[in-house]
């Protein structure tokens, strides 16, 4: 990350004079839910989170997102006791993007940073966006009308 710093800060720090480069294919609202079940039939945790990002033809984007969990006990005497867990819409977090040659970048406010490498499919309203980190994690995010 440190090689590519200097880069990045000329980057963004266009955002502010709104110079960067901005795909309109990814201007729009996005949602990204993930959801994963562990355990045994004994004890059971599902969870499950979703995060929205909305992207401003003007540069400016937005983040928030909730997470749900829930458990199950099932003791031997049969009688199960459930969990839940629901933060909530979080309020977000703001910041600046640009993207160009596939690749997303979005400084948030407190300073912070991100880059993606991203790929687009579909038909406007029914998009999909894959984003893909630098150490290879890879999220779905499908748009939202």
């Amino acid at each position: 990350m440190e090689s590519r710093k200097s880069a990045l800060q000329k980057i963004f720090s266009s955002f502010g004079i709104g110079e960067g480069e901005k795909d309109p294919r990814v201007v729009g609202s996005w949602r990204c839910e993930t959801y994963n079940s562990s355990g045994i039939v004994s004890d059971r945790i599902n969870t499950t989170s979703i995060r929205n990002m909305v992207f401003r033809p003007d540069g400016a984007c937005s983040s928030g997102g909730q997470f749900l969990a829930n458990t199950e006990r099932r003791p031997p005497s049969g009688v199960s006791n459930y969990d839940t867990i629901d933060t909530g819409s979080s309020a977000g977090v703001n910041g600046r993007w640009g993207a160009a040659n596939s690749k997303l970048y979005i400084i948030w406010n407190d300073g912070s940073y991100a880059e993606y490498t991203y790929h687009i499919q579909g038909a406007p309203g029914s998009r999909q966006m894959l984003l893909t980190t630098a150490n290879n994690k890879k999220e779905l995010w499908s748009e939202v009308q």
